[in-house]
């Protein structure tokens, strides 16, 4: 290794200036550089400075220059910027400004919130690190000093070591706040339960706290974890432990501009994460630690849906749901509608929905109670029970109740009333591919088709949203919400309680997903 070239502070700063703009890419090898002139205003150098930083760089074999033509970035420069800067010092007290080095503090706390670097790891060497983050040695140690001085991470060895978020915060944690019912069981649903799994998993890594309270429908708010009476949500109290809160707005009820209202009185970072859509929240909130998230609730997912189909030559489509009251299935139809309109083919899709309310229960347990009578069953049951040890009369009362009375018969009128809109959409030869709401109204689709000798996905491909487990099992492909990278997202954005006073960002954030294609999708075949 070549030993270390002390060079002016000036010219330093001329050279940094160059070898970030490589290393970023801002210019790229074989490329001609600007004027001395030029170059020298753009690093706040003058033009001798600048022309003694580019020989100082020819020396090195990062840049190519001969008298009376312009100078160019050498072939391999990248390689040679990162190899380079270590061997490069300069005097102390050099506080020249840069920005790569705010880039490379930015990715490096980022990925050390998400659990790239646990506390219980050391960070790669710097060497490492030069190479992953695509930087010199320079702007990287400005990175991890900064992140020393602000108490994320610490040296270690030859390298620094990620510092538990708890170190210098007793208890320190967040809050989730999601509905609840009166029993204080977590309000039922793939994508809320998801969310909390991940949300536990992340906190751990990241060594916070999770607090996890719920709200009822009349108001009432408690902690998960504990057996206190249920309160008003205005007795709800903050403490200096708590870094910020995540909101998930799980149903359309009237208490979620109360809950906001409280959580933003508390001047910390809120993540709120909507499911259901149609909120505005620039009319609910002022504040500027409020981010608004979104899954499953814009017209993103349709859209791709829409596209996948496209690309499988699937011309002519229905969209099936029994939800379309709730905003995220209009959404839905939307992004499918418009994105087969955009390539051409604007009455591609044929809509197949019930504009009903969307919870399941509520429509179909009168009705499944009616076309069902169970008396005759709830009769043989209770003259079973006296014939038998009270260890099963124990175990199936609760099985006989919940799950028979309200599950099973719901579920089953579900499946009946579904069918008629599935009548209707198979009476339509012509349609080739069948995008269904979520993954429950995919695996009714699915046994219909089945029953009906229809070959899925020969004459009919199947697709849906959610991706469950039950999906998986049944091998349809749907449509992943990515809540890992949303859920790490939000917790990010809470987390990063360093950063200046946000700027208010009402439009909803929300990640790509992807389908996970299976059994039940195929590229559509010539029918001759």
């Amino acid at each position: 290794m070549a030993e270390n070239i002390k060079i002016p502070p000036g010219v330093q700063k001329g050279a940094d200036y160059l070898m970030e703009a490589i290393s970023d890419g801002r210019i790229r090898e074989g490329q001609c550089l600007a004027s001395i002139p030029e170059l020298a205003g753009q690093a706040g150098i003058s033009s001798v400075t600048m022309w003694k930083a580019l020989g100082f760089l020819r020396k090195q074999g990062i840049v190519d220059g001969m008298r009376g033509k312009p100078f160019t970035v050498a072939p391999r420069a990248l390689r040679k910027v990162v190899d380079c800067s270590p061997k490069t010092t300069v005097p102390d007290g050099d506080n020249s400004p840069s920005y790569l080095w705010q880039r490379v503090r930015n990715r490096l706390a980022k990925d050390i919130l998400s659990g790239v670097y646990s506390s219980a790891d050391t960070l790669p060497s710097v060497k490492e690190m030069q190479l992953i983050y695509r930087t010199t040695f320079r702007p990287l140690k400005k990175a991890l000093d900064a992140l020393c001085r602000e108490g994320m991470i610490l040296p270690h060895k030859k390298t620094y070591a990620p510092v538990s978020l708890t170190s210098h915060r007793a208890n320190a944690g967040i809050r989730v706040i999601l509905l609840s019912d009166q029993e204080k069981k977590l309000w039922p649903g793939s994508l809320n339960e998801e969310c909390i799994r991940i949300l536990e998993t992340e906190c751990v890594a990241a060594n916070v706290e999770l607090q996890v309270i719920g709200y009822t429908e009349t108001g009432k708010f408690f902690f998960a974890r504990s057996d206190e009476e249920l309160k008003p949500i205005s007795s709800l109290k903050d403490s200096d432990a708590i870094l910020g809160y995540l909101y998930l707005i799980i149903l359309d009820d009237e208490w979620r501009d109360a809950i906001l209202r409280r959580l933003v009185s508390f001047n910390k970072p809120v993540a709120l994460l909507d499911v259901v859509g149609g909120w505005d929240l620039s009319t609910r909130s002022q504040n500027n630690y409020v981010k608004h998230f979104s899954a499953a609730t814009s017209s993103l997912p349709g859209r791709i849906a829409a596209r996948y189909f496209l690309e499988t030559g699937h011309r002519t489509v229905a969209y099936i749901s029994p939800f379309h009251r709730a905003r995220w299935s209009q959404n839905r139809w939307d992004g499918i509608r418009e994105t087969f309109a955009a390539a051409g083919h604007e009455h591609a899709v044929t809509p197949f929905v019930w504009n009903k309310p969307p919870e399941v229960h509520s429509v179909y347990h009168d009705d499944a109670l009616k076309n069902c009578p169970i008396d005759k069953l709830v009769n043989f049951f209770n003259t079973w029970k006296k014939s038998v040890p009270h260890f099963y009369v124990k175990r199936m009362d609760s099985y006989f109740n919940f799950q028979l009375g309200w599950r099973i018969l719901t579920v089953a009128e579900f499946y009946r009333q579904l069918h008629k809109l599935f009548d209707s959409a198979l009476g339509h030869e012509n349609i080739s591919a069948w995008i269904v709401a979520n993954d429950d109204v995919a695996l009714a689709a699915l046994e219909y088709l089945q029953m009906n000798k229809i070959d899925v996905p020969g004459k009919i491909s199947l697709l849906s949203f959610d991706d469950t487990r039950e999906s998986l099992r049944q091998g349809i492909t749907s449509y992943n919400f990515n809540m890992r990278a949303v859920v790490r997202t939000m917790l990010d954005y809470v987390l990063n309680t360093r950063t200046a006073k946000r700027k208010s960002t009402y439009q909803p954030s929300e990640i790509d997903g992807v389908i996970i294609e299976r059994m039940t999708t195929a590229r559509l075949r010539i029918r001759g």
